[in-house]
């Protein structure tokens, strides 16, 4: 007789799953998510076009025996030798997406972006990269490399661009 597991038990058999997992397991799933693996004389992700990984034949043997290893847990499936995820193995990529931000990391993430906000605010006002950089005790370079991870940056750039060539 088969029970049906409801959400939670469904959720807690993902993270027992996950929690099995190798780095080097995981990183492979993740990878598959997109496009399944080949294997013959060398490792391709079949892409459009097609991406060889690996010709060393330690490195082919090596993720072979982990694409067996996943193939066994029902993470994977072998077809005329290109293996791509099952609907299990998709679940847990999904899973393992979602947790990749830490609360801890998300925080410093949204820091990071007030921070580029404030110094594009203040590089509107007319601060020179110098300035901000003085300002903040940091270098001009650390200020400008805020700066490009704002996306607002660039549009705020490309309008400039076009106001001096006026």
């Amino acid at each position: 007789m088969v029970i049906p597991m409801d959400e939670n038990e469904d959720f807690q058999h993902l993270e027992e799953m996950i929690a099995n997992l190798q780095v080097k397991q995981k990183q492979i799933l993740k990878g598959m998510l997109d496009y399944p693996i080949q294997i013959d004389s060398a490792i391709r992700i079949l892409s459009d076009p097609s991406r060889q990984l690996a010709t060393n034949p330690n490195n082919i043997t090596r993720i072979h025996k982990i694409l067996k290893e996943l193939e066994k847990q029902g993470l994977v499936r072998c077809r005329n030798r290109q293996y791509s995820l099952t609907e299990l193995g998709r679940e847990i990529v999904k899973h393992l997406s979602n947790k990749s931000l830490t609360p801890r990391r998300d925080a410093q993430r949204k820091e990071r972006l007030k921070k580029s906000y404030d110094f594009l605010e203040l590089h509107r006002q007319g601060l020179s990269y110098q300035q901000i950089a003085d300002k903040y005790g940091i270098s001009r370079e650390r200020v400008r490399q805020i700066l490009s991870t704002n996306p607002e940056f660039e549009a705020y750039r490309q309008k400039q661009k076009e106001k001096n060539y006026r």
